[in-house]
């Protein structure tokens, strides 16, 4: 092969399925992975896919080829992550990757604080819950809110964390109750997120003779929820008191199995400008 960096290509096909998801993973254009995969089969003189109603499909040829692929992308990050190990600069890009939530609640001032320690290191910030992020050498560091980190990567936990129950002070007067009194009012309304819905919880133990005002898909749009007064919402402390236009109820509170981790790979643990980002992030105040 002449040129082995088309690998990445054929293997973004492969694993989005068409030409224009790959095009936004690799964040190129459309042309230009065409383009790639044509080099790749004049080069090897074999079709590799076959365009069908449901995508790109490897070829038999194709498939026998993806294992081969991926040992030379591991090679190839690999080396990526030795160089940028021996680097003992405190400048140059840095990569976090963190929840988005995290992202806007608890983790802005600690960029911007970060950034005026460190004005040569340039932050390229990612809000997202993808591990493959880290593994695959698209992020440098990852916030992750886990019980059991992966065992491949370095880190530290830098916060436990806490539930509680929150509310929009228009719904409290609506029902003419404080926050010390809403825990026992037993019909509140609530808001739902991700798999809360359909496991035994909080609302079915306080609020039995409430109902469900809305689910959401993530604690973004929950939150926004909550704001707007639609009803009661279980949140992390951590983000609960970052919000202004909520309230805690007083009498609820759970510990997480989960804590809040700054993780890294192995081979970024000497890096200058990782390793200041994961001091910074020990030393903030990040809790109840």
């Amino acid at each position: 092969m002449e040129n082995w960096d088309e690998v990445r290509y054929f293997l973004a096909v492969v694993r989005q399925g068409s030409i224009s998801a790959a095009a936004e993973t690799l964040r190129v254009n459309h042309t230009t992975v065409s383009r790639r995969i044509a080099a790749l089969e004049a080069q090897l003189d074999v079709r590799l896919f076959d365009r069908r109603k449901t995508g790109f499909v490897p070829t038999k040829e194709a498939a026998q080829l993806i294992d081969a692929a991926e040992e030379i992308e591991a090679g190839a990050m690999r080396i990526s992550r030795l160089a940028l190990a021996k680097d003992t600069r405190l400048e140059g890009v840095l990569r976090i990757t963190a929840p988005l939530v995290l992202m806007h609640y608890v983790l802005a001032p600690i960029f911007a604080a970060f950034k005026r320690d460190y004005p040569d290191v340039e932050l390229y910030l990612q809000g997202s819950d993808e591990i493959y992020n880290l593994i695959n050498r698209e992020s440098d560091v990852a916030l992750r809110v886990t019980a059991a980190p992966m065992e491949t990567l370095y880190g530290y936990k830098v916060a436990d964390t806490y539930s509680g129950l929150y509310a929009a002070p228009s719904l409290l007067a609506e029902r003419c109750v404080d926050a010390a009194q809403a825990c026992s009012v037993d019909d509140l309304n609530w808001i739902s997120e991700g798999e809360d819905v359909s496991r035994p919880s909080w609302h079915q133990h306080l609020f039995p003779n409430g109902r469900l005002a809305c689910h959401c898909d993530n604690k973004l749009t929950a939150i926004n929820a909550a704001v707007q007064g639609m009803g009661v919402i279980e949140l992390p402390t951590v983000l609960g008191k970052a919000e202004p236009g909520l309230v805690r109820l007083q009498g609820y509170e759970v510990k997480s199995e989960k804590g809040i981790w700054v993780l890294y790979h192995r081979d970024l643990r000497n890096t200058a400008r990782v390793q200041a980002f994961v001091s910074a992030m020990r030393a903030a105040s990040i809790g109840r």
